[in-house]
């Protein structure tokens, strides 16, 4: 049976939205770090896995979702940024949200994010 994109995001907790691109913490996922990416009106979905060890941050990638089209290369580049840029508190609402089952807010990122590398 095939993934319905729709209902998946519905039952997620929506963190960002970006240029149109929606961020996703899964409530299914718990370990490890994992944030959903999807644009709204699209039947793709790619995900990003955040690796720590000894509660230190080593690194993330991206990683299809099984049975879903992957997002295009423009989408998966702003995934990665979103996710870069807002490391910091994006670990902090997932702890809120997996280890003391706070809600985590909602927002939408409407300056462009400014590349460190540029």
């Amino acid at each position: 049976m095939a993934l319905s994109i729709q209902s998946f995001v519905n039952d997620e907790q929506h963190l960002f939205e970006y240029m149109g691109l929606q961020i996703y913490i899964s409530r299914k996922d718990r370990e490890p770090l994992v944030f959903y990416g999807h644009v709204e009106n699209s039947e793709k979905l790619s995900k990003i896995i955040v690796h720590l060890e000894n509660g230190l941050f080593k690194g993330f990638e991206m990683a299809p979702v099984d049975g879903v089209p992957e997002l295009d290369d423009k989408d998966k580049q702003k995934l990665m940024e979103i996710i870069d840029y807002n490391l910091n508190d994006i670990i902090k609402y997932w702890i809120d949200f997996f280890v003391y089952h706070k809600e985590v807010p909602f927002e939408k990122i409407l300056k462009p994010i400014q590349n460190n590398n540029s």
